[in-house]
């Protein structure tokens, strides 16, 4: 998109807020953020440029022992409703939980296993290896579940310029 999503304009703020305040009204207290972005707890990425998946180790990495569970939100979601988050809250079981089709948002219980899985992944990230945000998801064995149709109009991310427009155009 060649722009910073987390600063895009929507509804009176920048996206990130909204997406704050989405996680705020489905009773998450405690929001982290990847990058450094003004009015947030950040956590430095440990693998600079290594994608979502070096900010998701980086922040196991820092709040391990500090939280049972963290749920990972990208800023791109702008049609996230709380209802969502509480689906993936409800249903997280042993290790973690995700919607069919996308892997984002998750949610995963944090476990030394889970920060040791992580612990590799940076090694490998580190060393120039690319992992996807899949890749990750299934070495946290997080379970798939299917979302419903308002769901799936949720979690659906802006990638493009032109999905950006259709989005405000229909605010």
């Amino acid at each position: 998109m060649g722009r910073d999503k987390a600063l895009l304009p929507f509804r009176g703020a920048r996206l990130i807020d909204h997406i704050a305040e989405t996680l705020l009204s489905a009773c998450i207290a405690d929001i982290f953020v990847s990058g450094n972005y003004a009015g947030f707890d950040c956590i430095n990425d440990t693998c600079s440029g290594a994608g979502p998946v070096g900010g998701i180790c980086s922040a196991v990495t820092a709040l391990y022992g500090r939280f049972e569970k963290i749920i990972f939100v990208p800023v791109d979601l702008p049609k996230l409703e709380p209802n969502a988050i509480q689906v993936l809250l409800q249903a997280c079981c042993e290790s973690g939980a995700h919607f069919d089709d996308e892997p984002l948002p998750f949610l995963i219980k944090l476990s030394s296993k889970i920060r040791d899985r992580c612990g590799s992944a940076q090694a490998k990230l580190k060393g120039g290896k690319k992992i996807a945000v899949w890749q990750i998801i299934a070495d946290f064995e997080c379970i798939s579940l299917p979302p419903t149709p308002e769901i799936s109009k949720q979690i659906a991310g802006i990638n493009t310029a032109d999905e950006w427009e259709k989005i405000i155009s229909n605010e």
